[in-house]
């Protein structure tokens, strides 16, 4: 049983590339937030199926930013799980290399590859209140 943050330093997200060509390497960070309980559902498929290019999707979900402890990437209080993240490596994914399923399902011609980045959790909580 882990007992505590050393036993879950490791972590990875998938962005689109149009997302990764805006943020610089040296300086990216990322905090990855997880319901528990009663949270609302309408918020997180509005966060999974809109780009943030096109709105403010915090405001539009009504979602509340929280400082966080370490990094510079805020958590979100309906999402109280938080684990501030730091990349450790990034590479862009080979679409030769995936399943036609997956091509499918979560590539289109306009947005391209995804790019998978590698990072180190450096906090993690749960936020009160």
């Amino acid at each position: 049983m882990a007992k505590n943050i050393e036993d879950y330093r490791d972590y990875c997200l998938s962005l689109g590339t149009d997302v990764e060509e805006k943020l610089p390497f040296t300086a990216f960070r990322f905090t990855i937030n997880v319901p528990v309980g009663d949270f609302p559902r309408k918020a997180l498929g509005l966060l999974g199926s809109k780009s943030g290019r096109d709105m403010d999707k915090i405001a539009a979900a009504g979602l509340t930013l929280v400082e966080p402890n370490i990094i510079s990437v805020p958590g979100l209080k309906e999402f109280p799980l938080t684990l501030e993240c730091r990349v450790l490596y990034r590479q862009t994914q080979e679409e030769e290399l995936l399943g036609d399923e997956e091509k499918r399902r979560f590539y289109s011609i306009e947005k391209g590859p995804h790019t998978t980045f590698y990072g180190e959790i450096v906090d993690a909580y749960i936020i009160e209140g």
